[in-house]
């Protein structure tokens, strides 16, 4: 095999079997060599002037990169295509998108071309050229669901993609008109302020099924301790003026036997000292008003018994 030939096969092998045909050139191929590679069925045609090794396995990537390398020097997978990249929770294919400088007009069949006037956020995601994790969550901010954000943004705050404070500088550095979806966002990110991420989509889907309730915001990850200080359990959400946790129940967390044993000595010791557990699962969250009911109903009960406790109780 010539020299050339292994570079570019060198090459391919690091960008999902893709190649382009500026790429095979500087290489060492002539035109009528790219050609032929192509009149044989070599190499298959995917965008003008794009090309993929015939015989490599498809991948999500080996779709995403060779939309970049169509859109030019400086083109970016973004929004949603960046968010699946990473595997932003709840983010669903959404089709390819890519952005480039807003100075150049770029047309790809079955592409979504966003231009961009702001070069800022570049990275490399999975080895392809990609808006970064600040940047695609603001950019997806106006593509998505109120929901589908919010899970999002714990999702990828929980696994320290991004933080709080990153954020909000750089919405702040987008100007006050912001891009689209920068109000609901920035609401969603100072709520954050001080806080822990939630532990996952459904731990916010819980959380809401409470709120649809009439219940209050309940408060996450509390630490609770017993009367020594020990610490003994850290519930996902919890009203600690009624004593009442809720966990979320996930057979990817606790399908051993072992972490059910767990689980079961942590419920019990919450018990000895006067919590009511609640445990929410998939099913559970299927009637959710049957579950937000049960809970309203506990922590109604247990306020007023608090409050009359209270009021029985002798002065000085």
């Amino acid at each position: 095999m010539r020299a050339a030939d292994q570079r570019v096969l060198r090459l391919a092998e690091r960008q999902y079997s893709l190649i382009t045909r500026a790429q095979a050139t500087s290489y060492g191929l002539s035109e009528d060599e790219v050609d032929g590679r192509l009149a044989r069925a070599e190499w298959i045609r995917l965008y003008r002037s794009v090309y993929k090794i015939a015989g490599s396995a498809p991948t999500h990537e080996g779709r995403v990169l060779p939309a970049v390398l169509a859109g030019g020097d400086g083109a970016l997978a973004s929004h949603v295509t960046a968010a699946r990249l990473v595997q932003f929770e709840g983010i669903e294919d959404g089709g390819l998108h890519i952005t480039v400088q807003r100075c150049r007009r770029v047309v790809i069949p079955g592409v979504t071309v966003h231009q961009s006037s702001v070069a800022w956020g570049a990275a490399r995601m999975r080895k392809i050229p990609a808006t970064s994790p600040v940047r695609t969550l603001i950019d997806i901010a106006g593509l998505v669901s109120p929901i589908v954000l919010e899970d999002a943004l714990d999702d990828v705050w929980r696994r320290r993609m991004i933080t709080i404070k990153g954020c909000l500088e750089a919405l702040d550095r987008l100007g006050p008109r912001g891009p689209r979806g920068a109000k609901p966002l920035r609401k969603l990110l100072v709520e954050r302020v001080g806080r822990r991420p939630s532990g996952s989509g459904r731990e916010n889907a819980t959380r809401r099924v409470l709120e649809a309730a009439g219940l209050p915001t309940p408060e996450r990850q509390v630490v609770i301790r017993d009367e020594r200080g020990v610490e003994l359990a850290r519930p996902d959400l919890a009203y600690p003026e009624a004593k009442i946790a809720i966990e979320f129940d996930s057979t990817t967390w606790h399908a051993s036997k072992e972490s059910l044993a767990r689980d079961h000595a942590r419920f019990n010791r919450l018990s000895a000292e006067g919590w009511l557990v609640f445990l929410a699962d998939d099913d559970q969250l299927t009637h959710p008003e049957r579950f937000g009911d049960n809970v309203r109903r506990a922590f109604t009960a247990r306020r007023t018994e608090n409050a009359r406790i209270t009021k029985k109780r002798p002065v000085g």
